[in-house]
């Protein structure tokens, strides 16, 4: 996802603007969305941290595994986090692995009719786990 962003520049150097145009011209965003300012602003945080995480990640081989459960999810046409590559992060947990394929891309949340379903069930399965 950060290859969209030319010259090797990180996210850090964009506008809030110019970034979330990014984001709208790869046909991810309704325009709707895009005239009201505070959602633009809620997305912003939510992608620019996203992107951010990718962009700053180093790989530590020595850090101790999580002991909190982790929910592992990926379109099965996001060219971006394929599904081989995201289940790879049942390694950095002690904790229960969910990980859930969608007939989606990359946007999965934002246009597949199975994502809130699932996403709603594996929080309730997380809660009921930890509160016992």
């Amino acid at each position: 996802f950060s290859i969209l962003f030319p010259c090797g520049l990180g996210v850090k150097f964009y506008y809030t603007g110019s970034f979330m145009q990014k984001i709208f011209d790869m046909g991810q965003t309704d325009a709707e969305i895009m005239s009201e300012p505070e959602l633009v602003d809620l997305l912003y945080e939510v992608f620019h941290a996203d992107i951010l995480v990718d962009e700053t990640y180093c790989q530590y081989d020595s850090l101790p595994k999580m002991k909190a459960p982790l929910v592992v999810m990926t379109g099965l046409q996001d060219e971006e986090a394929p599904a081989d590559d995201m289940k790879e992060w049942v390694q950095y947990t002690e904790g229960d692995f969910y990980f859930q394929l969608f007939d989606a891309d990359h946007f999965f949340p934002f246009h597949c009719s199975a994502f809130q379903d699932y996403f709603l069930k594996t929080i309730k399965r997380i809660e009921n786990s930890i509160s016992k």
